[in-house]
């Protein structure tokens, strides 16, 4: 049986890639905005890529959603989460 302790947040590691650091800073106040995200750690950056890790309430299909409120689509690739900036 698969249960999901609903007081405890769920992570997702998820990997950006941004044009500049402008985007950076851009999502990482999109996900103070998100409600359902508890916190966030910014775990690899280099010039093109950063990989977050999320801890939040729900499920997948809902940080889905608000992420895609605010312009970004979040898409799981082979078990790598993407976060792309949906044009």
């Amino acid at each position: 049986q698969n249960l999901v302790n609903l007081l405890m947040p769920l992570s997702v590691q998820l990997k950006f890639e941004q044009k500049n650091i402008k985007e950076l800073d851009k999502l990482r106040n999109i996900f103070y905005k998100i409600s359902i995200i508890d916190s966030y750690t910014l775990e690899e950056f280099n010039i093109n890529n950063s990989l977050f890790k999320i801890y939040y309430y729900g499920n997948p299909k809902k940080l889905k959603a608000e992420l895609l409120k605010y312009g970004y689509e979040l898409i799981n690739n082979q078990g790598v989460w993407q976060l792309y900036l949906h044009e």
